[in-house]
């Protein structure tokens, strides 16, 4: 007879009120790990988004980087999109929210 498992709800941590440097940081600090966010597009859409840094193993050309990253003065970074299952740029000034390790972080309204 098999022994059942048993299966607590993860509780959500939620930290709000963060700024764009705040933001930044945390998205920088999941170290390649899984995370979702949510930013606002261009097209002034909100997009979910289940994502990763540092994912080299779907870079066409791993040695050349996205044209998009090449400008440093433009707030963006580039992540792989699980969804999708490709590359996509996140303007980190448009962020509206994290979740990472059962932490949501969340914009200052």
């Amino acid at each position: 007879m098999r022994k059942g498992l048993l299966c607590e709800e993860a509780t959500m941590i939620k930290v709000n009120n963060l700024n764009t440097k705040e933001l930044k940081k945390i998205l920088l600090d999941t170290n390649g790990k899984i995370f979702s966010v949510s930013f606002i597009k261009k097209n002034g859409e909100l997009r979910n988004m289940v994502a990763r840094l540092n994912v080299k193993s779907r870079a066409i050309n791993p040695d050349k980087p996205s044209t998009a990253m090449l400008d440093t003065s433009k707030p963006y970074i580039l992540v792989f999109d699980f969804q999708k299952d490709n590359y996509r740029i996140v303007n980190y000034e448009t962020i509206q929210s994290i979740k990472f390790k059962d932490t949501l972080y969340e914009r200052s309204s």
